[in-house]
């Protein structure tokens, strides 16, 4: 028992001592600057990039924050041996931060859409090492890309944001980038409770920039969310058009209450409060996004029977003779007939003041019982304008 642990320790210092030389064999004259090119005119660079959840979605500011692992694949041709020759060691783990010691080279990938310092906040890991040169590296950490919001449907949009890395040094004929998989990895993605992600891809570009005449590579990952409207259907939508409703009601008050002008204004500045708190959380665009046009459209209808009660009102109440232009208004449209009557009165001045007052009485009934017709046919073509807004507001809205 005690030749067999003495074995097995001897063994572990071997093995130890074996993997130190390997690493001071291959770092003795490895520079870690140089791109490490000894076979070919160029690197091969593979790009896998997986994606572990949302963090914040910033519709105001335009940028997206992802929890993501990046993960890099490349021959180093600097940094290969014979597994037999170091007792079968076949992979070894090295540094990249360039504050340590035994640093390998690494490419030089940058976020280019990024909306913070490009690559600050994935960690500088340790890369893996195989015998045969090829080196794995994979990087987590957080990144803020800029995205670019169309609110046209909010809150039923769908966004569709990008995640572009390329080299910052290395053009097309030094570096070639490749697509691990072809796909993005979202196998351990964890759900965000605003977005929903719809669809994912991936794709590589090769473009000539105006600044130099080598073309560079870059891949997209591209990512489409759809946004889960359940919370601005119950906290703004649905109160705002049951507020709406309310002017349905307002048609049944009494005019005698006197109540009906001040029920239909409060409705009305209720509304407007929606408004002013949906404005708060969308950018300052000249786009109307879906909701803002809901709740405009509900303010305009609010502002049709504010009108319309305060006219109906005054004809309920009005004195002829009072204001002689209302009289003439009233007359033009033939709202409230005062012609043959004020004929009558010119060409009668002999007549007694009981006829006059009998005559006014006439006309302010007549507006009365104007204002019930007008009443009644703006009731049929108001309700009827407000299930149609309602119903074709339904429609307009995407489904995903």
């Amino acid at each position: 028992m005690f030749l067999l642990l003495f074995i097995m320790l001897f063994s572990n210092v071997v093995n130890g001592s074996n993997y130190s030389s390997l690493v001071d064999n291959l770092m003795s004259d490895y520079n870690h600057n140089i791109i490490p090119l000894k076979k070919n005119n160029y690197l091969n660079l593979t790009i896998g990039m997986a994606l572990r959840s949302l963090n914040k979605i910033d519709q105001m500011d335009g940028t997206l924050n992802a929890n993501i692992w990046l993960r890099y694949w490349w021959k180093d041709e600097f940094l290969t041996w014979v597994p037999n020759e170091w007792d079968n060691i076949t992979n070894i783990v090295l540094y990249t931060d360039i504050d340590q010691t035994n640093i390998i080279w690494t490419p030089d990938i940058y976020l280019y859409n990024t909306a913070e310092k490009p690559m600050d906040g994935l960690e500088y890991s340790r890369a893996i090492v195989n015998y045969d040169g090829i080196v794995t590296w994979s990087r987590p950490g957080i990144i803020q890309s800029t995205c670019i919001f169309d609110l046209t449907h909010f809150p039923y949009d769908k966004q569709i944001c990008l995640f572009k890395f390329g080299s910052w040094s290395y053009s097309g004929k030094t570096l070639k980038l490749e697509i691990d998989n072809n796909n993005l990895d979202i196998s351990n993605y964890q759900n965000h409770e605003e977005w929903r992600l719809f669809n994912h891809s991936v794709n590589l570009n090769i473009q000539v920039y105006d600044c130099c005449p080598d073309p560079y590579y870059d891949i997209t990952f591209s990512v489409t969310l759809v946004r889960k409207p359940d919370f601005y259907v119950s906290n703004v939508i649905v109160p705002t058009f049951a507020t709406a409703s309310l002017m349905l009601i307002s048609l049944l008050i009494p005019w005698d209450s006197g109540e009906r002008i001040s029920f239909v204004i409060t409705v009305m500045l209720s509304i407007i409060v929606f408004l002013l708190l949906l404005s708060e959380n969308i950018p300052k665009s000249n786009k109307e996004p879906l909701l803002s046009r809901m709740i405009i459209g509900l303010v305009f209808f609010s502002l049709t029977v504010v009108f319309v009660t305060v006219f109906l009102s005054y004809m309920r109440s009005y004195k002829y003779g009072k204001n002689k232009y209302i009289d003439k208004f009233l007359k033009y449209f033939n709202i409230c007939k005062g012609d043959d009557i004020n004929n009558n009165i010119n060409n009668n001045l002999r007549r007694s003041n009981s006829y006059v007052n009998t005559v006014t009485e006439t006309i302010e009934e007549e507006c009365q019982k104007k204002s019930d017709k007008i009443e009644f046919i703006f009731s049929i073509i108001f309700v009827i304008s407000f299930i149609v807004f309602c119903f074709v507001v339904n429609i307009i809205r995407p489904e995903y």
